[in-house]
């Protein structure tokens, strides 16, 4: 039970900082300039030399409080979610009846389908972040703030500039001309006190538009991932359930005992292989 339930927190977490990442390529650089970059180890070793004792014990409680915050909000809910849905389908049942045989055989599938899930799940993920981002950005108005430019790209690739201090003057110029008129220097500017007060007025409309629009594509964004993972737990486990009961009919399995962590990945990867094949057929018509 204790190693069943490190692997499923281990998953967690390397599942988060898969999600980062993914991220960090569909995003501006930069927008995610707050989180720690988990595939930067030379800065993750830097910090743990330079960084004080009090400042790094303050870093990690904050990033385990944001940890424990998305298993409450990704993970506990969605479970809750799929038992008042499918309260027939709980509890699952991972016990083993049979260590000697059915714990090699778990740790076998384990190392085979844990490269394949993370190989074929990030393409098709982050083709589904891309139009995701791209819609919700653009109903928001927050595209040129969340999505890169061209021109952007051709920049970073040239050298020119330090990316995050781009993002940052870009995020101070999100309200249009007029925001970036009133981050100019006063001394450099012969303007009236009412065009000044009239400025500032735009600015902080413009500013407070802003918070509302990122606080409604967070929304949005919790929404689509409660929902996706209420899927992923019942969709796979349901499927698998369904495949694993004529298993045990089969001659040479000597009724093998289903196991939910056995239908939980038969499950994910009929459903995913399903979804590929489509995804390569319509590619191959198309073509």
């Amino acid at each position: 039970s204790s190693l069943v339930h490190w692997v499923v927190g281990m998953m967690c977490e390397l599942q988060i900082c898969n999600f980062v990442c993914l991220l960090e390529d569909v995003l501006r650089p930069g927008v995610l300039c707050f989180l720690t970059d988990p595939q930067n180890d030379d800065a993750t070793i830097r910090d743990l030399i330079d960084v004080p004792v009090h400042k790094l014990a303050r870093e990690v409680l904050l990033e385990y409080a944001g940890i424990g915050s998305l298993m409450v909000m990704l993970v506990f809910l969605p479970v809750q979610l799929a038992i008042w849905m499918a309260p027939s389908m709980f509890p699952l049942d991972i016990s083993v009846s049979d260590p000697f045989g059915e714990i090699p055989a778990g740790m076998l599938l384990f190392q085979i389908c844990i490269p394949f899930i993370f190989e074929h799940f990030q393409t098709t993920v982050k083709s589904l972040l891309c139009c995701w981002f791209t819609g919700v950005s653009w109903a928001l108005g927050l595209t040129d703030f969340l999505l890169p430019r061209p021109e952007e790209n051709i920049g970073q690739d040239n050298g020119n500039g330090e990316p995050g201090r781009q993002n940052r003057a870009q995020v101070l110029q999100v309200g249009g001309p007029d925001r970036a008129m009133a981050a100019l220097p006063a001394a450099g500017i012969v303007n009236k006190g009412e065009e000044y007060e009239d400025d500032e007025e735009q600015s902080d409309s413009d500013r407070y538009n802003f918070v509302l629009r990122i606080i409604l594509l967070l929304l949005l964004a919790w929404v689509t991932l409660l929902l996706f993972n209420l899927a992923l737990i019942v969709v796979p486990v349901s499927l698998g359930r369904t495949l694993f009961s004529a298993i045990p009919v089969l001659p040479i399995t000597h009724g093998i005992k289903c196991n939910d962590l056995f239908a939980f990945f038969i499950g994910t990867y009929v459903f995913w292989t399903s979804i590929s094949w489509a995804r390569y057929a319509i590619e191959h018509v198309k073509s």
